[in-house]
């Protein structure tokens, strides 16, 4: 009878072949009782088997389940945060980026400002050192009227991009006259001198003359030199434009002259 308990759990187990062999005479058929009761004892116990593991697999499962269930829930939380970092790290980005434009806007307008403040005391010393270099020119005091015109160029170069500005515009022509006027005031100066004889006591002045005319210039000096050219060479002109026997006969006085 052993076999009705041992056999059934072979993986190669067969029904009919354990029968036969309980079975194998007629004469065992009285066994028949004792073996439906050890079969149905097997059965009991092996349903008792099946049913503690699907219990134990139950519970195993239900583990599983509560396990899966807690990592879902953890993961939705993790999900949650990341979230929330993602939605702080935006607002601190937007933040970031509105100051930002703030600091540049406050570097702009402190760059303006600045500018501003260059540009009007510019126009400031600009304005003030016109008015004294107009009165200095008129007192022919040439020394101190070529550094200040040096100074009222240089200061007018900063305003070419402002001319379109009415009051700009009028101080540049202001300016442009007043050049044309100093310009013509020293040529005549010059002449008068030469014309007068009075080169020697001028002197000076002639001389601080020329730092006026080297500021206003090489078109100032090259008008200056021509004319001074052209005044020296005046006689040789009228010679040389007279007839064969005049021009000799100059030239000839002329070397006597020198001569003595």
């Amino acid at each position: 009878m052993h076999r009705v308990y041992a056999d059934p759990v072979q993986d190669d187990y067969d029904p009919i072949a354990h029968l036969n062999t309980i079975f194998s005479h007629t004469s065992t058929l009285s066994r028949a009782p004792a073996v439906r009761a050890a079969i149905r004892s097997s059965q009991d116990d092996l349903s008792l088997s099946i049913a503690k593991l699907e219990a134990t697999q139950a519970e195993v499962n239900a583990s599983h389940l509560s396990s899966i269930q807690a990592t879902q829930n953890e993961l939705a939380t993790l999900f949650t945060k990341i979230d929330g970092v993602r939605e702080r790290a935006l607002q601190t980005q937007r933040a970031i980026t509105e100051m930002t434009a703030d600091i540049k806007r406050l570097d702009n307008t402190k760059r303006n400002l600045t500018l501003s403040m260059t540009a009007l005391k510019r126009l400031q010393m600009l304005t003030t050192a016109y008015e004294q270099l107009r009165g200095l020119g008129k007192a022919r005091q040439y020394n101190e009227c070529a550094q200040l015109l040096q100074a009222v160029i240089q200061l007018m170069a900063h305003f070419k991009s402002y001319r379109s500005i009415d009051q700009i515009a009028t101080l540049s022509r202001n300016v442009a006259d007043l050049q044309r006027e100093l310009l013509e005031q020293v040529c005549e100066d010059f002449e008068n001198a030469f014309a007068k004889n009075e080169v020697a006591q001028k002197r000076g002045m002639l001389n601080e003359a020329c730092g006026v005319m080297d500021a206003l210039g090489s078109n100032a000096r090259a008008r200056l030199v021509t004319w001074y050219c052209n005044s020296s060479l005046r006689e040789y002109r009228t010679i040389f434009r007279g007839t064969d026997e005049v021009c000799a006969s100059r030239v000839y006085t002329n070397s006597a002259k020198a001569d003595h």
